[in-house]
C-alpha cells in the first residue's frame, strides 16, 4: 500500500539505487572479497568516499569545502600504495588479484552512485519505506541470475538448508543486511552525503581488524599505510 503514497520519481530513484547499489554492486563486491580477501577488500573500500563526493557534487549540488576536498585527495592517493604491494596470496595470481581489485573499485563506484540517488528522495520518503524500496530493487539482480541458472537453483538452496549453523546464518543476514542498511540510509537521510560517506569510511579499520582476528589474514605494511592515510583523510574532512 505504501507504494501508492510514494511519488513515481522517488520510487524510481530508490528502486534503481537498490538495483545498482545493492544488486549489481554487491555481486562485484563479493567477487572482490573472494579473490583478494577481507583485508584487501577493506583497502579497496577507501575509494568509496571520493566517489560519493563526486556524485554529491554533480547530482546533489552539495558544497564541498577545500578541507573536505583535501581529505578526499588523501584518501584517493592512499590507493596508489596498492601498486607497491609485494606480498600476494600464493593461491591468487596477479591477474586474479588485479581483477578482484578492479571489481571492488567498480562496486564502490556503483554503491556511491546508488546512495546519492537515494539521497535525492530521502527528504520526502520515510526511512523504512526508503529501505524497503531499495531492498526490492536489490533482490532483482540476484533473482535474475538465479533464474538464469536453473540447474544451480537446487544446489544453491541445498547449501543453505544444509548449513550447520542456521541460527548464525540468520543473524548474520539480519544484522549485516537489514539493520546495517537501515542505519546506513538513516545516516544519509539526516546528514550531508559527503560527511556521512567519510564516517562510513571508518569501516576500513574495522574490517582490517576483523580480517586479522577472524581469518588470520596478514596485515602488511602496505595495508597499514593505505588505511592510515585513509583515516587521516577522514579526520581532516570531519574536523
Amino acid at each position: 500500500q505504501f507504494f501508492f503514497r510514494v511519488a513515481r520519481q522517488d520510487f524510481l530513484n530508490l528502486f534503481f539505487s537498490g538495483l545498482i547499489g545493492l544488486g549489481i554492486a554487491d555481486l562485484l563486491f563479493l567477487y572482490c572479497l573472494k579473490k583478494v580477501g577481507a583485508g584487501w577488500t577493506a583497502v579497496v573500500e577507501t575509494s568509496y568516499t571520493p566517489f560519493v563526493f563526486l556524485f554529491s557534487l554533480v547530482l546533489l549540488s552539495e558544497s564541498i569545502s577545500q578541507q573536505e576536498a583535501f581529505g578526499a585527495v588523501i584518501i584517493v592517493g592512499a590507493l596508489f600504495f596498492v601498486s607497491f604491494e609485494k606480498s600476494f596470496d600464493k593461491n591468487v595470481s596477479k591477474t586474479d588479484f588485479g581483477l578482484g581489485i578492479a571489481a571492488g573499485i567498480a562496486s564502490l563506484f556503483l554503491v556511491a552512485f546508488g546512495v546519492v540517488l537515494t539521497k535525492l528522495s530521502l527528504d520526502s520518503v520515510p526511512l523504512l519505506h526508503a529501505v524497503e524500496i531499495r531492498l526490492l530493487g536489490g533482490v532483482i539482480m540476484p533473482l535474475v541470475i538465479l533464474l538464469a541458472r536453473p540447474n544451480r537453483i537446487k544446489k544453491d538452496l541445498m547449501q543453505v538448508l544444509e548449513y550447520p549453523n542456521k541460527a548464525k546464518l540468520f543473524w548474520i543476514s539480519m544484522v549485516g543486511t537489514y539493520l546495517t542498511l537501515i542505519l546506513w540510509v538513516a545516516g544519509f537521510k539526516f546528514q550531508k552525503a559527503t560527511i556521512t560517506a567519510v564516517l562510513n569510511q571508518t569501516s576500513t579499520v574495522f574490517t582490517l581488524i576483523a580480517s586479522a582476528m577472524i581469518f588470520k589474514e596478514k596485515i602488511t605494511r602496505t595495508k597499514l599505510w593505505i588505511s592510515g592515510l585513509a583515516i587521516i583523510g577522514v579526520i581532516i574532512t570531519i574536523f
